[in-house]
């Protein structure tokens, strides 16, 4: 929190304090009109025929009356919120005096009467005095000017007589002052503690309100997430249970090629939903990091809908970009292609008709958007349809596989935070929706750059030492190395790992992350460097626990997330050669 915020917040405590302060003065003072008059009378009967009764009545109208007068203007400013209480503070001290020296106006009675009535009628003003205490202690400063204006008339006019028993008298009053004004203080303390802890208790309330929001929400999420995955999930896994099914039933049959690409596709499918899992732990873990550089929009536009428009085409939609071919834009090439492909997809799902359209506008600032004709989303979901795993009621959608599990648009608003691109959701049901973003534009550069492609592998003769504790996943892994060309070396633990390494030295590791018994790949490969210093290491993980995946992130190794094709795991073993002991390339999902 910045030093202003915290004054801001350390002055709004102090106006809460002071307010609550005036509120308790104000309703402990409200109800002791009686008593005030009761004792006034008895004051006046005291000194009825001593004192002259013009005087006496005088008095006896102006305590009520300016006492009255007193609680109605702290009433009001208990009610007014527009000023700081610290700002009335002098009137609100003004008025206890004039209603204190009103009160202490009394002690000019003991011109008139003997040391017996003067002690009487001292007892009673120091009552008024300490019952003060109690009732307007937390405003401290009005506390001592109503006190003082009792006390200081009593004690000088015992002063006037100078007489052994006057002084003693005075004496005594000055020593009641001040042990009432120490029991004032306490009472203060005691009420600013209470408030303090008051207050701490309504701050706790609201963080256990909000904790517990949260908790539900999580809950909500959770069962939407279980509910579709035990769809979405199942599908290509049953697709491909049927499929492998069929090869085994007969290898040889006249439909394999066919069977093989419908595997294919199951596989590309299971490995989308899987994706969208891991980018959402991974945007949350904190370790995606943006790497910028130049983009020619047109060019990226151009990629995307190329890429897309096959799908566009099998729905009859049409699909269009515009954009002026100047437009160029300083982000990350590949988390913006993400982002306007999550928006792309989903204006896809939703559209059953028309046009979709991905446009880029603007002079300085920019304006990129998905603008689509399609169903539409009510004002009241606007907000849900970023939330993980909310999808809109859509039946029709059950029908076919690959709708997804609700994470588009979740990645979506993350995305856009992290490359600091503000969006913008407008949409209604049946007019369609436009998602869009702003993002300054940048002075073009002679030579820009696109998203790398990589090239094919060229690994043979390479020497591997694949570390899995998993029988099945070694072996599978060791056929595609295989046919990279690669000579293989497996094990299933770290001192496996590291006997192997001795009797043949690798040229790369590929270790899992997770190996059993405790035992990482990063620590498999720590012990590894430090029998073949800078030997190249690429680690495979299924794990999308944040803490997981920030731990592999620290570990500068280059990482494949599972499931992982045969193309990316030959692009990922020579990226690690390449790099060598370098910094590490990044992430290679």
């Amino acid at each position: 929190m910045s030093s202003a915020a915290v004054i801001a917040e350390q002055q709004h405590h102090a106006d809460a304090l002071d307010r609550r302060r005036l509120q308790l003065v104000v309703a402990q003072a409200s109800p002791l009109l009686p008593q005030i008059l009761a004792t006034s009378l008895v004051i006046v009967a005291l000194s009825w025929g001593f004192v002259p009764w013009p005087l006496l009545l005088g008095w006896l109208l102006a305590v009520p009356l300016v006492r009255q007068l007193r609680v109605h203007w702290l009433r009001r400013w208990s009610l007014d919120t527009t000023v700081p209480v610290r700002q009335r503070m002098p009137a609100i001290i003004a008025s206890s005096a004039v209603f204190g020296s009103t009160c202490g106006a009394a002690s000019l009675f003991m011109l008139w009467l003997g040391h017996d009535r003067d002690a009487l009628l001292t007892m009673i003003m120091m009552s008024w005095a300490a019952g003060a205490v109690s009732t307007t202690a937390p405003l401290l400063g009005s506390y001592l000017m109503y006190s003082a204006c009792l006390y200081v008339p009593a004690a000088l006019m015992w002063l006037i007589d100078d007489s052994p028993l006057a002084l003693a008298v005075t004496a005594l009053i000055l020593m009641f002052a001040g042990v009432q004004y120490r029991f004032a203080k306490q009472n203060a303390a005691v009420f600013e503690e209470s408030f303090r802890i008051r207050r701490d208790n309504e701050i706790l309330v609201q963080q256990l309100g909000a904790a517990r929001d949260r908790a539900e929400s999580a809950v909500r999420a959770k069962s939407r997430f279980l509910a579709a995955a035990s769809h979405d999930l199942r599908q290509p896994l049953h697709a491909l249970t049927l499929q492998s099914g069929l090869l085994a039933l007969d290898p040889r049959a006249d439909n394999v090629p066919r069977i093989v690409g419908e595997l294919s596709t199951s596989i590309d499918s299971l490995g989308r939903l899987l994706d969208s899992l891991l980018d959402i732990s991974k945007l949350d873990a904190g370790v995606v990091t943006v790497s910028r550089r130049r983009i020619v929009l047109a060019r990226l536009f151009a990629q995307l809908v190329q890429s897309l428009q096959p799908q566009a085409e099998q729905k009859g939609l049409k699909l269009r970009q515009s954009c002026a071919p100047d437009l160029v834009i300083d982000s990350d090439p590949l988390l913006l292609e993400r982002l306007l492909r999550n928006l792309l997809d989903n204006a896809l799902k939703y559209s059953d008709h028309g046009e979709i359209w991905l446009t880029a506008s603007g002079d300085t600032l920019l304006e990129l958007s998905v603008r689509d004709s399609g169903r539409g989303i009510p004002a009241e979901a606007q907000q849900q349809v970023f939330e993980e795993f909310y999808q809109l009621p859509d039946p029709t959608l059950g029908a076919g596989p690959g709708h997804g599990l609700g994470l588009g648009l979740a990645i979506v608003q993350r995305l856009a935070a992290l490359l600091e691109m503000p969006l913008q959701l407008q949409s209604a049901p049946g007019v369609g929706t436009t998602v869009s973003l702003q993002v300054p534009r940048a002075a073009p550069a002679l030579e820009e750059t696109a998203a790398p492609q990589p090239g094919g592998p060229s690994l043979r003769g390479l020497k591997v030492l694949l570390v899995d504790d998993e029988p099945a996943i070694r072996h599978a892994t060791r056929a595609v190395l295989e046919h990279f060309g690669c000579t293989t070396f497996e094990a299933g633990s770290s001192e496996q790992a590291l006997a192997q390494a001795r009797q043949q030295p690798p040229d790369l590791v590929l270790a899992d992350y997770q190996l059993g018994h405790q035992d990482t790949g990063i620590e498999t490969v720590a012990r590894l460097r430090e029998l073949l210093p800078g030997l190249p290491a690429v680690l495979v993980t299924g794990d999308t626990a944040t803490h997981r995946l920030r731990e592999a992130e620290r570990s500068g190794l280059l990482l494949l997330h599972k499931p992982v094709t045969v193309a990316r795991l030959g692009s990922a073993l020579q990226a690690a050669l390449d790099s060598r002991a370098d910094p590490p390339a990044g992430d290679q999902r």
